[in-house]
Order: structure tokens, then C-alpha cells, then sequence
């Protein structure tokens, strides 16, 4: 049974005959839903809103042609660009087929007459090959209009660097091959973490081989493409600024160079305390590059490489600290002191001090088999100064606040994990140092447009999601 339609009558003059009409309907007042489109074009708005992408794109924009076909706006091609990143396609041309079937996606991105084909992206591309500096300069602004929300920014840091498995033909690349004759004359050979221990260069990553060290011990990867050495927040996962360099750097080398590049970024309000790395940079040449910079180092310490007993086992500081940085018994070299506090004297002088077991540290046992313990009740007292800092810092590594600090490292990691998950920062398809870094930028400006907008919207505990879906 069907509802009455309620009526009403017409009095407008115009109405010879008074003619039943259905009532209007009533509007509801329920917001519309959010669609991923949605998202993904308020997104690419405040990112074409920042003055640098303006800059960017008033340089690059081409004189409009008196005949022919219309050409597609910088605009528009620079919205389609990002929107590739933000939908995770793993390349132009898988990117081409979702606009064709998505109308939502053709409007966020503002292409009205079509989609363009794989040429004009890649005319495009090589625009922005030359502009790399604006990119970052766009970064920097993203960051900075989140700093008025998250007041905390900046204080804790964490640095590594991830792989780029380069767009070429690993047959063409080998070392033998002169340079100027290898399909990318940019990339080259370095190491990576395997995602297993029994990984290797195979499979999804590409680009490498499963080796072994030379003691046997572990595994590590050969491969072939680029470095991305970046510093994140720990607190929120954002990423401040990165380097690409070939895969030949090392990160330790490149510490200074990365800390320099970022603190001259955000010159005007970054003022790290502390910075977490892995142990690849644990030596006296980076932690004295950090303090020399006014930041306190939180570094994995390298336990040694050979097994069983070695000639010298405490390897620093006549003998107090063993091979995994622990301050040990002067007469007990296998027993850990405990960690009592650490003191700054009024001459500016920061103290670290321990002790030995009130009982005794056991030693070895008699003949007759009763245990020897050491006699040492005193404080053992170790200065930090320069030159030392990799064995003793600031902040002792048998303090408990260093394992709370040295927590945070992973961020940085899970950083490179959603970057090349959501960002599509390891599906590159392009050859060349400067289309690199532009793949790079973009991918980092789709993550901090998409981190902007939580932000915005009040939801910084989703600040690390970068799946966009509809939202109802």
C-alpha cells in the first residue's frame, strides 16, 4: 500500500486551472559522505595552494598555442602526477587506465578535456626534473603548517636510509661496463638489509643478490639503484628531509652532509636534543659529527664480528667497557657494573657513575672450590668528553632513559614501510639522478598533503594512515 502524496493548489495567476502537484520534498540536513576522490582532491588542493608549487608552476607553464588541440594545464598535470602517488599506482600507465575508468579521479585531478596520453606525463616529468629545489621548498611549507599543531615537533629524531632498486637492466649495469655504457649511468652497487635472513635480491624488491659476509655470520644484499637518507620525528613519523644519493654512499659518510641539509631546512625553529640510529653508525667520527651539532646521539653500539674469545675483549677504555658497551668490573671483565646516575659538575663536566655488586663481583673459584668475589665498594666515576663519545655519551647506555630513547629508532623504518607501500616510492620507472629525486619529492609530498589534512581535521592519531577510503 502506497503512502498519500500530500497536495497543495497553485495561486499564481499564470495557473488557469487549479492542478494538483505533489509537495516538495524536504532535503535532509546529513552532510554527504567523503569519498576517496574527495579526500584525494582536498589534498592536492593544499598542496597547489603553497606559494612554492605556484612559483613552480607559473615557471614551467607554456605559451598557449593558436592552433591545434588545446593543451592540459601544468595544473592539472601536476594534480594527476601527485595523484598517482596517492593512489599507489606502480606507474604511468596503470595510472592512465584507472583515470580512464574513474570520472571521480579525472575531476580531483581538474582534466576536463580527456586524460592525457603516457607522452605529455613524461614531457612533464622532465619539466620538473629541473625544478627539484621547489619540491622541497613545498615540503618545508607542508611541515611548517604543522607545526602550530603539534607543539612537540622536532625534539626527538631518527635517521636512516632506504633502497631504490634502479630502472635498468642489471646485465647492463655491472661494474666491468664502463659507466657512460650502462643503461643508467647514475645508479650504482651497494648493500641493504634482506627483509629475511635467507633473503636476497629476488622477488618484489629486485635489483640485487643473496650474499653472505665474509665471517660467515649473516647475510646482506647486493644491489643495484639508489639511497634515500632521510630524518623523521619520532613522535609523529614525519619525514623533515632526505638526500638521494647513489648506492655506493655510505650512511655514515653522509651523516654530516644530512644533518647540515635538514637543520639548514628548518633553520628558523629545529632544535633536535636527540638523534637514533642504527649501528652502522656507531664510530667516533659520527657521534662526534652529532655533538658538534648541539644534539645527543642514541646509536646502536657493533659487537664485535669473530666469534669465541678474542685477544681483547673489553676493547675501550682500559678495560671498563666490553664489547656491547657495558661498563664491566675492573678485576671481573664478564661482570656488568650497575649504572647509578649521572652527574654535571659546575664546571659543565657530565659525570657517569657506577658500582660493583654490594656483594662482590664473582672472579673465579679456589681449589677448594669457594667462589672469589672482588673487594671494590668505591663509585667508579667516567668522565664524557670529546673523543670518547661513541663509548660513553651524554646519556649512559646503561641508563634506562637511553633504552627508552633508543625505542624510538624504529620509526623511521616503519617511515620507508608506508612510503613504499601507500607512496609507491619503490615503483620507480625513471633513469637519471634528477628524475629520481623528483620521484622521491613526490612521493614525500603525497605523504605530508595527506599527514596535513588529519592534522586539520583533528584526527592526529591517524597522522600515519595514508589509505584514503570513503568515509561515511
Amino acid at each position: 500500500m502506497t503512502s498519500p502524496v500530500t497536495l497543495f493548489h497553485c495561486t499564481s495567476p499564470c495557473c488557469l486551472g487549479q492542478v494538483p502537484v505533489a509537495a516538495p520534498t524536504v532535503r535532509s540536513l546529513d552532510p554527504e559522505p567523503i569519498t576517496r576522490y574527495d579526500s584525494i582532491a582536498m589534498i592536492l588542493d593544499s598542496i597547489c595552494m603553497l606559494p612554492s608549487v605556484k612559483d613552480l608552476l607559473s615557471e614551467i607553464e607554456a605559451p598557449r598555442r593558436r592552433t591545434g588541440r588545446k593543451g592540459y594545464s601544468p595544473v592539472s598535470m601536476l594534480r594527476a602526477f601527485l595523484s598517482r602517488f596517492l593512489t599507489g599506482s606502480k606507474n604511468t600507465q596503470a595510472f592512465i587506465r584507472e583515470l580512464k575508468r574513474s570520472e571521480g579521479l579525472r575531476i580531483a585531478c581538474g582534466l576536463v578535456n580527456g586524460v592525457p596520453h603516457k607522452s605529455t606525463f613524461s614531457r612533464f616529468f622532465a619539466k620538473l626534473a629541473e625544478n627539484t629545489d621547489a619540491l622541497e621548498i613545498a615540503q618545508v611549507e607542508l611541515v611548517n603548517a604543522m607545526r602550530k599543531y603539534l607543539p612537540d615537533l622536532g625534539l626527538n629524531l631518527a635517521i636512516d636510509a632506504t633502497d631504490i632498486p634502479a630502472y635498468a637492466n642489471l646485465r647492463r649495469q655491472k661494474e666491468s661496463i664502463p659507466r657512460e655504457q650502462r643503461t643508467d649511468v647514475d645508479a650504482d652497487w651497494g648493500y641493504r638489509t634482506p627483509k629475511s635472513k635467507y633473503g636476497g635480491g629476488t622477488g618484489k624488491r629486485g635489483g640485487g643478490a643473496k650474499m653472505r659476509d665474509k665471517n660467515g655470520d649473516g647475510h646482506f644484499d647486493l644491489f643495484c639503484g639508489f639511497k634515500v637518507h632521510t630524518v623523521c620525528d619520532t613522535k609523529t613519523g614525519l619525514p623533515l628531509g632526505y638526500i638521494v644519493l647513489d648506492a655506493r654512499q655510505s650512511e655514515s659518510t653522509e651523516l654530516p652532509n644530512v644533518l647540515d641539509k635538514i637543520l639548514g631546512m628548518h633553520s628558523d625553529w629545529l632544535k633536535p636534543h636527540y638523534l637514533m640510529g642504527d649501528k652502522i653508525f656507531d664510530g667516533e667520527p659520527s657521534h662526534d659529527a652529532v655533538m658538534k651539532r648541539g644534539i645527543v646521539p642514541i646509536f646502536d653500539i657493533k659487537k664485535p664480528a669473530s666469534k669465541g674469545p678474542t685477544k681483547h675483549p673489553n676493547r675501550h677504555k682500559g678495560g671498563l667497557y666490553g664489547p656491547d658497551g657495558s661498563p664491566t668490573c675492573p678485576d671481573s671483565e664478564h661482570t656488568v657494573m650497575e649504572y647509578i646516575r649521572t652527574v654535571r659538575e659546575s664546571d659543565g663536566a657530565i659525570y657517569h657513575e657506577y658500582r660493583c655488586n654490594p656483594n662482590g663481583c664473582p672472579l673465579k673459584s679456589r681449589s677448594s672450590g669457594a667462589m672469589l668475589y672482588c673487594n671494590r665498594r668505591e663509585i667508579h666515576r667516567e668522565k664524557v668528553e670529546e673523543g670518547n663519545y661513541w663509548m660513553q655519551g651524554p646519556v649512559a647506555r646503561a641508563n634506562p632513559f637511553w633504552k627508552e630513547l633508543h625505542d624510538e629508532r624504529p620509526e623511521v623504518e616503519r617511515l620507508f614501510s608506508r612510503l613504499k607501500d601507500s607512496r609507491s616510492l619503490e615503483a620507480l620507472t625513471y633513469r637519471g639522478l634528477p628524475k629520481v629525486r623528483v620521484h622521491v619529492g613526490l612521493s614525500v609530498l603525497g605523504y605530508l598533503g595527506t599527514a596535513l589534512g588529519r592534522v586539520r581535521e583533528g584526527r592526529i592519531d591517524l597522522i600515519r594512515t595514508m589509505t584514503l577510503e570513503d568515509e561515511f
